[in-house]
């Protein structure tokens, strides 16, 4: 009951505002410059340093793979950190393709999600594998997808990795939070194994950044940005600096990534009408459906204040038509309504008709959850290099 009280006042707040300014609009037709512009204004993306001072750190071969460990300066915080991966020994430039990590409710991890660069041990080791147990079939997929002829850049961007939020400066109400959620955690462990000793008290570190992300939240809406757009904005930067790099070929760019990283790579398809293609996974729904339920299951680096003025998700994304997009979608998606992602797919289909380019927008459905399954990746990774060509 108390779900469908607050979903009852979610319509009325958008039936109120719907009267003063357009909301989840399908833009079918609007001109792909005038949704950059919007979407740009939204979500408050800031203009970073042209010169980002880039460093090749090491380089390492490994499996089949050549590296360079790079970084880079966004002009505020630390230096991010990146894996530029090539197959081992390929000579001329490569079509590029950066990897936008999914959120998965892992701060402590960032580029480690999609890659070992050169190599992970220890506790950092044991958190990626199971993060890719529970995303990606256990699969480095970045190293998968460079395998296949291309040459895949995946960096931290902000607040994860390299570039996570410095939590020893939470507000004390976040460090209570965290406290409290990781005592019960304990305390539910310990009925549970019949220990005692497993319920003294803890903060769980993602916990803490998890509080963290809406205290960055605020901050950064009052300073006239979002956790999106500063994403937005070292995406960006990254894209830049993986089309500079001598091993790339920077007329031939393109961007993936699954969940949040989907999210991110929808929005830089939006801002970057240079890539040549984009593949969105497990990301994509109209907001009406989404918001009636859903809305709790997404973090603040996608969902952002005015993300619905600017249009319905879906057409935004579609913006760049001249652009191939490739859309997995899971029918069994926990985090999205069904009829959200059907609505969502005859959106796209629309406004990539309405310019007359039907043959660029695929849509593909599997009987799969919140993941990006093998046979995903393999259809995916088969799709981009096609698109980039040889």
């Amino acid at each position: 009951m108390a779900n469908d009280a607050w979903a009852g006042w979610q319509r009325e707040v958008a039936g109120v505002v719907v009267r003063s300014k357009p909301l989840f609009a399908e833009r079918a037709a609007e001109p792909p410059e005038e949704l950059r512009e919007a979407l740009t204004a939204a979500l408050g993306v800031p203009g970073l340093r042209a010169d980002p001072d880039v460093r090749v750190e090491d380089t390492f071969r490994r499996d089949g793979l050549e590296g360079a460990d790079l970084s880079w300066t966004c002009g505020y915080g630390p230096r991010a950190r990146a894996w530029l991966l090539r197959p081992d020994g390929a000579g001329e430039p490569l079509p590029g393709v950066l990897a936008l990590f999914e959120h998965g409710g892992v701060k402590m991890l960032g580029r480690e999600k999609l890659s070992d660069g050169a190599g992970l041990a220890g506790p950092v080791a044991l958190a990626a594998s199971a993060h890719r147990e529970a995303c990606s079939d256990g699969r480095a997929w970045a190293e998968e997808l460079a395998r296949r002829g291309v040459a895949v850049l995946v960096h931290d961007a902000f607040g994860f990795g390299s570039r996570r939020l410095p939590a020893a400066e939470a507000s004390a109400r976040t460090v209570r939070a965290a406290l409290a959620q990781g005592s019960l955690a304990r305390e539910e462990a310990a009925e549970a194994s019949g220990d005692p000793a497993a319920s003294s008290p803890a903060v769980d570190p993602e916990a803490l950044h998890a509080g963290f992300e809406g205290e960055a939240a605020k901050a950064a809406g009052v300073l006239g940005t979002s956790w999106a757009g500063l994403l937005a904005a070292e995406d960006l930067l990254a894209l830049d600096v993986l089309g500079s790099l001598p091993w790339v070929d920077g007329a031939r760019l393109a961007a993936a990534g699954m969940s949040g990283g989907g999210a991110r790579a929808g929005v830089l398809r939006v801002l970057a009408p240079q890539l040549r293609a984009t593949a969105i996974v497990a990301m994509m729904s109209t907001l009406p459906e989404l918001m009636a339920g859903h809305a709790d299951a997404h973090s603040w680096t996608w969902l952002s204040p005015g993300l619905g003025t600017v249009g319905d998700w879906p057409s935004v994304v579609a913006s760049w038509t001249s652009n191939p997009l490739l859309v997995q979608y899971g029918l069994a998606d926990h985090l999205f309504p069904r009829s959200g992602m059907e609505r969502a797919h005859e959106q796209i289909r629309r406004r990539f008709e309405h310019f007359r380019d039907a043959s660029n927008y695929t849509g593909a459905f599997y009987p799969s959850g919140h993941v990006f399954t093998a046979a995903m990746q393999n259809e995916a990774f088969g799709w981009l290099v096609t698109r980039l060509g040889p």
